[in-house]
């Protein structure tokens, strides 16, 4: 399995916001500004899964323009985007409103893009060569938000505090990426001193920090821990 961070960042950060595709076909989260990524370092079109952790901007705001980009061809490859509840009133609601165009205009625009939306909930679901599980995370107040395990082997906490499924799946994975996006932890995100936490607490887990603010990276890039790699927009991690 191939991981490829396509960013690493929180919103006020100046990396990518938090995605990464996997095997260069199944993508987790499409932010600001992924789009561009893709088409920069990668083929957007061979991507036939989308994963997506909540409904916050940083994590959805590029859908749309995947969606389009694969109108403008005759593409072939479905794209299968699972979400949370209402994912696909979102997407087009956020279609309608970049473009101001009518909305049998982005009825025509999915359809050409053979694009297929299924709402997801806590579970495990078998999607091409993965087994993934989707898991309740703790986002604040913001709900559903998902974190993601594939194939027993990576864990994806997407936006979370420390919660119990977080610690579930710190207990199953080989490797875990982790929201650290601040200093200190709160009640929406884990932070540097969490994770550092974890990080003596879970040896046989190698923990990768995302979602992270400058400050946070710079930190993280001075510990000397061998169970935290740091990883920057672009970087690959092949298991």
């Amino acid at each position: 399995m191939k991981i490829q961070f396509l960013g690493t960042g929180s919103i006020s950060s100046i990396s990518n916001p938090s995605s990464y595709l996997i095997d260069d076909k199944l993508l987790i989260d499409c932010g600001n500004g992924i789009t561009k990524v893709l088409l920069n370092n990668s083929n957007p079109y061979d991507i036939n899964t989308l994963l997506v952790t909540h409904l916050h901007g940083d994590h959805i705001a590029d859908i749309p323009f995947l969606i389009l980009i694969r109108s403008f061809i005759n593409i072939q490859n479905k794209l299968t985007i699972y979400g949370p509840k209402n994912i696909e009133e979102v997407v087009k609601e956020m279609g309608l409103i970049y473009f101001n165009e009518g909305k049998n205009v982005w009825d025509e625009f999915f359809k050409k893009a053979n694009v297929e939306f299924v709402e997801i909930e806590n579970g495990e679901y078998k999607i091409d060569d993965y087994v993934i599980k989707v898991i309740d995370v703790e986002h604040g107040d913001f709900k559903p938000a998902y974190g993601f395990i594939i194939n027993n082997k990576i864990g994806f906490s997407g936006d979370s505090s420390l919660c119990t499924n977080i610690e579930k799946m710190l207990e199953e994975v080989d490797y875990a990426v982790l929201d650290t996006s601040f200093l200190k932890g709160g009640p929406s995100h884990m932070g540097l001193d969490i994770f550092k936490e974890l990080s003596t607490k879970y040896l046989n887990t190698i923990l990768i920090p995302t979602h992270m603010n400058d400050e946070v990276r710079v930190e993280l890039k001075s510990l000397n821990n061998k169970n935290i790699q740091v990883y920057d927009d672009l970087d690959i991690l092949v298991l």
